[in-house]
């Protein structure tokens, strides 16, 4: 199973994201690409809904964040994946751990980050499979391999 199209849509600002697989990603016409110069020094780093039943031990996702802490200007828990993607596609946060593993809440906003610039793996940096959590998105690689590094260091 491929993504080859994904839609997000925001109500508030009615800004509808779209992506067609090797077009690139839109919203209202306008087309967005992250912004891969940016330091996570300047930047926020999301964090998605901590879970309990999964792999990757609770205490260990705290721990990752706090270990994140120096690494990146802001931390912020949103609660939402289409939010989380969105302020990724946006330019208003250069990366996102996301333990959420269902495909409905990562498919559409992960396939548009791919087609705004963004890399991602695992959390260890394997590479990323449907429906196993521990997703890492990020702006750039550098970005992402700080995160990686600091979770395999733990």
């Amino acid at each position: 199973t491929e993504c080859v199209a994904a839609y997000l849509y925001f109500p508030v600002p009615k800004q509808l994201v779209s992506a067609v697989k090797g077009e690139g990603a839109f919203c209202n016409g306008r087309r967005l690409m992250v912004n891969k110069e940016q330091s996570s020094k300047d930047g926020m780093l999301l964090i998605s809904d901590y879970y309990g039943n999964i792999d990757i031990p609770m205490d260990k996702q705290f721990d990752l964040v706090k270990a994140l802490q120096p690494v990146f200007l802001k931390t912020r828990h949103l609660g939402a994946a289409c939010v989380d993607f969105g302020e990724l596609i946006y330019n208003r946060a250069l990366a996102n751990i996301c333990y959420y593993h269902h495909i409905w809440d990562i498919a559409p906003g992960l396939f548009i980050a791919k087609e705004c610039g963004c890399v991602y793996s695992f959390v260890d940096g394997e590479e990323y499979r449907y429906g196993v959590p521990g997703l890492v998105v990020a702006n750039n690689q550098e970005t992402l391999d700080k995160i990686v590094s600091a979770y395999k260091k733990l």
